[in-house]
């Protein structure tokens, strides 16, 4: 899937994120355009996304059997290494709002 967005143009990847809305974390923060095209290709009606801890700390919780959503996120760059050149990225698993329920107090 990274590969077919990779794939798109600038103009094609700002369509999908225009046809998708504005996707956001939990934190309020929206998504890459890139991350937005990912989430759309694997949940086209995902509104806001969250690790499963960050469901945790939000008072929701992932149901049991349900399939997250691969994004890239950004890790910092190694300490102590000479020429780095900025932050390295890793593929994570999200979970739309819809996914989960709200934690039983």
């Amino acid at each position: 899937m990274a590969a077919e967005i990779a794939a798109l143009s600038d103009a094609e990847r700002a369509a999908i994120v225009a046809r998708l809305g504005r996707c956001v974390t939990v934190e309020g923060h929206a998504l890459s355009v890139r991350n937005a095209c990912l989430v759309w290709m694997q949940r086209p009606d995902a509104s806001v996304v969250a690790g499963f801890r960050q469901w945790l700390a939000a008072g929701r919780s992932v149901r049991k059997g349900e399939h997250g959503i691969g994004i890239w996120a950004p890790t910092g760059g190694r300490d102590g290494d000479e020429g780095d050149e900025g932050p390295r990225f890793v593929f994570v698993t999200v979970f739309d709002v819809a996914q989960t329920e709200a934690v039983a107090s």
